[in-house]
């Protein structure tokens, strides 16, 4: 998911149409870390049933060039400059559901006999979240208006322990 996240991120600022966007049960603070990270910003896959897909809507042909460094990957979109204005709005949160901060422990056989709990989850608050983007051309028209909508539900600090 953090791969589809990172490519998604890079789709919705360059005005790119989504066709195919899912969210995370549960919000992933990494995903929201200034300067590009918006909270609510983010794109989970589940193949067959969840994918990630966009569109190129600038009548040229696009390259996707994926840059690993050994920590950390970023994805550039290169093609015709189509001369859009992309205009991203903040996050609108609403509906916040908050968590609890209890310890919940569940028994794994996952988890090697012996070994240490395991936090397999973290606690924060669920919310809604929206997000609305505006792709204007060089004239000012408006060729696309799209809203990135997620329902996230509250984590919990979730620990795992062995079986036996």
């Amino acid at each position: 998911c953090q791969v589809s996240t990172t490519l998604f991120h890079a789709v919705f600022r360059s005005g790119l149409q989504v066709v195919e966007r899912n969210w995370h049960t549960s919000w992933i603070r990494l995903y929201g870390i200034a300067p590009t990270g918006l909270q609510g910003l983010d794109a989970t896959i589940a193949p067959p049933y969840k994918d990630f897909r966009f569109k190129n809507t600038t009548g040229n042909w696009l390259l996707i060039k994926a840059i690993p460094d050994g920590k950390n990957l970023t994805f550039q979109l290169w093609g015709v400059d189509p001369h859009w204005n992309v205009a991203i709005g903040k996050p609108v949160i609403t509906n916040v559901r908050p968590t609890s901060q209890t310890k919940i422990i569940e028994y794994s056989d996952a988890v090697p006999a012996g070994s240490p709990e395991v936090m397999v989850e973290h606690a924060q608050d669920g919310f809604d979240s929206s997000i609305t983007r505006v792709v204007t051309d060089a004239s000012g028209n408006v060729i696309d208006k799209w809203t990135a909508t997620s329902s996230y539900q509250p984590a919990y600090n979730r620990y795992l322990r062995p079986k036996n």
